[in-house]
């Protein structure tokens, strides 16, 4: 039988002859290169990684790299070993340490190049700097840029032999441009929102949905990642009754080291979907696996709309992260693609996660561990379900309001939830519920927590489960 993979494959957009430049800004004003002093840096691929070169504005002592985002946030402490242990300086008498690039004799310098190996791990990061598929690269631009307080960053990627370049909804091209302006600050940025793929563009697979796949990844896998993305935007479009302005891109990045089946992934601004898969375990399918394959597709597609096209607070991440994994259940249980029992199943395991996690910490849901915020966030949306359910709509009527509040507003919170779903015959009985698990106090209080949650039709009782 031939695999949706393969048939997507006859319709590959290639050769690519055309060189397309692609300005990305996130400031309201327009911003010109003329208007500000930047440092130039052409990225061209190298065996095993890639090869930046930097040219800046006038001679400086020092170059320090942009920011490290970290799951942590901003205030978390700089300490850059991602760029001491894999970045090589090429200029004799250079040297980086702690993110900072200087001449060892301490005079001024207005160039270098730098040789960049993929990560040895992504943890602790919002996004990895360079990630390898295949033969080619998936690249975080910011990584690349200069310090937010010291100058602007003009990245070009240039492509080579039948290589080719894709950031999100665009075509392949020959060549891309990246502005980063200097005065981006933690609330107006994602590390994923610049997301590079450089490499060999068999590739590239056009269709409904688009796709850059790695040739080892599992072809079970890839066709059921194409497939789930599919449906899963169907079904979101109609949700929310607006359809997306232009087939997202996947990039399906498989590495086979381990055992265990593990994955992460993030969404761009841009309609780029970046998934990391890892272990030998993604080899042998299995109900189990295909689940959570299933679910994991289709939260990522949910954020391109909740969170990215409509951002939230980025304080709120129970919200953002717990929505996504909540309407992913939603999604799948609706297509048919799980049954009452396993929606019932995987939303009590939540819930019953999120009991535990607050039971043992006291700390507020948005310093809790990601595993907590994904339950937490599930475990609340639940709660709110089950009380509009009462012949008032469901959760998505929430959604579709918070994404009219983001449009007019810029983003959404936790308050304009609250808020909408106060106006509910029952909302004051599930906030009464769900601010008993988000706020700090007493483990004591949660036990207050199934009670109030089972008038409203939730079974909550094993908190080890």
């Amino acid at each position: 039988m031939t695999s949706y993979f393969a048939a997507l494959r006859r319709r590959l957009v290639l050769p690519v002859t055309a060189i397309v430049l692609l300005v990305f800004q996130t400031l309201a004003a327009p911003l010109t290169a003329q208007d500000i002093d930047y440092a130039d840096v052409t990225v061209k691929r190298s065996p095993a990684g890639i090869t930046a070169s930097y040219v800046l504005p006038a001679p400086a002592r020092e170059f320090t790299f942009h920011e490290i985002l970290t799951e942590n946030g901003p205030n978390a402490s700089f300490r850059d070993v991602l760029r001491d242990n894999v970045w090589i300086l090429l200029d004799p008498g250079m040297q980086l340490a702690a993110g900072v690039v200087s001449r060892i004799d301490g005079r001024p310098f207005d160039h270098f190049s730098i040789k960049i190996s993929p990560d040895r791990s992504d943890y602790g990061r919002i996004y990895p700097a360079l990630v390898p598929l295949g033969e080619g690269v998936v690249v975080g631009a910011e990584y690349l840029a200069a310090a937010r307080t010291q100058m602007a960053t003009r990245v070009t990627f240039i492509s080579g032999g039948d290589d080719i370049i894709i950031a999100g909804e665009q075509q392949p091209a020959e060549m891309i441009e990246i502005f980063i302006n200097q005065a981006l600050s933690y609330a107006d940025l994602d590390t994923d929102e610049y997301v590079v793929f450089m490499g060999p563009g068999t590739y590239f697979v056009d269709g409904l949905v688009r796709a850059v796949v790695d040739p080892a990844a599992p072809q079970w896998v890839v066709d059921m990642v194409l497939a789930e993305a599919e449906a899963s935007i169907e079904f979101y479009e109609e949700k929310f009754a607006e359809k997306i302005s232009a087939a997202p891109t996947f990039l399906i990045t498989y590495v086979a080291e381990g055992y265990r089946a593990g994955w992460r992934g993030n969404v761009s601004a841009a309609g780029l979907i970046a998934m990391r898969l890892k272990g030998e375990g993604w080899t042998r399918q299995s109900p189990l696996l295909r689940r959570e394959l299933a679910l994991f597709v289709s939260h990522e597609v949910n954020h391109i709309w909740n969170g990215r096209r409509y951002p939230s607070n980025p304080g709120d991440t129970w919200l953002f992260e717990g929505g996504a994994e909540y309407m992913a259940v939603k999604s799948l249980h609706a297509r048919g693609s799980i049954s009452d029992a396993d929606l019932e199943r995987l939303l009590a395991r939540s819930a019953n996660r999120c009991l535990w996690y607050r039971t043992a910490n006291a700390q507020i849901v948005q310093d809790m561990a990601p595993t907590a915020v994904y339950d937490c966030g599930t475990f609340i949306q639940w709660i709110a379900e089950s009380a509009l359910a009462q012949g008032e709509g469901d959760v998505f009527s929430i959604w579709r309001e918070l994404f009219s509040i983001a449009a007019q507003e810029s983003l959404f919170d936790t308050d304009d939830f609250l808020e909408l779903l106060a106006r509910s015959q029952l909302g004051g009985q599930a906030i009464q519920a769900i601010s008993l698990i988000m706020e700090d106090g007493a483990a004591g209080r949660l036990d207050k927590v199934p009670e109030l949650v089972a008038s409203l039709g939730i079974p909550v009782q094993d908190r080890k489960q």
